[in-house]
């Protein structure tokens, strides 16, 4: 590991790229390696994965997330407004790296499902008859920290009883990881797993999501006899920052200028 991180750092430096400075990934020399091809958003946050971090640091980024965490998670409820997944996600990247806490976006497929049967399953899935999203669900990464799911509550899902069963929100930390394989029913609707026009794409897809899941790890979550299958497919990031989209991006009203006032004090 500390290999790949040398080869990393090596690959940055080369392209004048400073990778000690949160959020780098909108340098403009990050900018401009990528637009070449020779940087990758997945090389950022594989480097976010593997890079040490200090126990104060640790300490001081949970705190933060779990507050910030919640406040947010409140505001998305009450601007009741559903489907705000990848918006949610991108302020709430812009204010992790105001408050210099590492993080990454991550786009995957999500399978909510009840142990006990309270509920038929749910699916965020990659592939369906009308693939009209840019992803079927999104979520934060904050590496020694854990996942960050904000917008659980402002999902439209097949029945009304799941509301009832979820948590306001997901912070899943990462001593609670475990690690899992993602399968045809993650990712694909059974409607294009068997009709002719899918399956060789739903066979590719299956195959391409498990060779990203070798980095970029599924994760599954089990709380309240309620599953949730985080399935990874791709690695998102915002294209401007915190002071380009301060008075820009709002949540229930609110601007990043005005929730980052109220959150860094939290």
């Amino acid at each position: 590991m500390s290999q790949r991180l040398d080869q990393l750092k090596r690959k940055f430096e080369s392209n004048g790229i400073d990778f000690k400075k949160v959020g780098f990934h909108l340098d403009a020399a990050f900018l401009l390696a990528e637009q070449k091809g020779i940087i990758k958003l997945e090389d950022y946050a594989e480097f976010l994965m593997i890079q040490s971090y200090s126990g104060d640091y640790i300490k001081y980024a949970e705190e933060k997330v779990e507050k910030i965490s919640e406040y947010i998670a409140n505001l998305v409820i009450e601007e009741n407004k559903y489907g705000q997944c990848a918006e949610v996600s991108l302020s709430l990247m812009n204010l992790l790296d105001e408050l210099g806490i590492w993080n990454f976006g991550v786009k995957g497929s999500l399978t909510i499902s009840s142990k006990d049967n309270k509920f038929e399953p749910q699916h965020f899935h990659d592939i369906t008859p009308i693939n009209n999203v840019a992803a079927p669900h999104a979520w934060i990464y904050v590496p020694n920290v854990g996942i960050i799911d904000l917008t659980l509550q402002k999902q439209i899902y097949t029945s009304k009883k799941v509301h009832s069963y979820l948590p306001k929100y997901n912070f899943i930390k990462e001593s609670d990881f475990k690690y899992i394989q993602a399968n045809k029913d993650d990712i694909a609707d059974p409607v294009t797993q068997v009709h002719p026009i899918y399956k060789h794409s739903v066979q590719q897809k299956l195959q391409k999501t498990m060779q990203f899941n070798e980095k970029f790890k599924a994760v599954n979550l089990i709380s309240n006899n309620v599953s949730f299958r985080y399935i990874p497919i791709a690695i998102a990031l915002p294209d401007s920052g915190f002071d380009a989209n301060s008075n820009k991006r709002k949540i229930n009203k609110k601007t990043l200028k005005v929730i980052y006032s109220e959150v860094k004090e939290l």
